[in-house]
């Protein structure tokens, strides 16, 4: 019920387009996972932790997510050459995944965030409406 409503749009756009859905994010696995159930979404990389509070593996933010994307699709044992990877980030952190996908796109940013999108090809959508 949060979601930006062009956000909305895109996600069940791309789900009824026949895209694999997953959500990449920094945010507790705890906590993430209740989201990502809610959206029905394919796959859920999140930082996760122990019974004690303590980060496993660190957390999932800039190179840290883009290292565990680029695991869980080995894993997948899906060919990346077979593959059309369209990436949205409300962030410039994740421009290691930004750069990696066929289409990086970069949400709701910021005129730096803007500035950057540019200069490295990413295109820049506003789901706030």
């Amino acid at each position: 019920a949060a979601l930006y409503p062009g956000a909305q749009r895109q996600w069940t756009a791309d789900g009824e387009a026949g895209a694999l859905r997953i959500i990449a994010t920094a945010a507790l696995e705890l906590y993430a996972s209740a989201i990502a159930e809610q959206l029905h979404a394919d796959a859920l990389i999140a930082t996760p932790m122990d019974a004690t509070g303590k980060l496993i593996e660190g957390n999932v933010f800039g190179d840290g997510k883009y290292q565990r994307v680029l695991d869980w699709f080995a894993a997948s044992g899906m060919d990346r050459a077979e593959c059309h990877i369209l990436f949205y980030s409300d962030h410039a952190s994740d421009a290691p995944l930004l750069d990696w996908a066929d289409e990086g796109v970069l949400v709701n940013a910021a005129a730096k965030g803007c500035k950057q999108a540019d200069s490295r090809g990413w295109r820049v959508v506003d789901f706030t409406r």
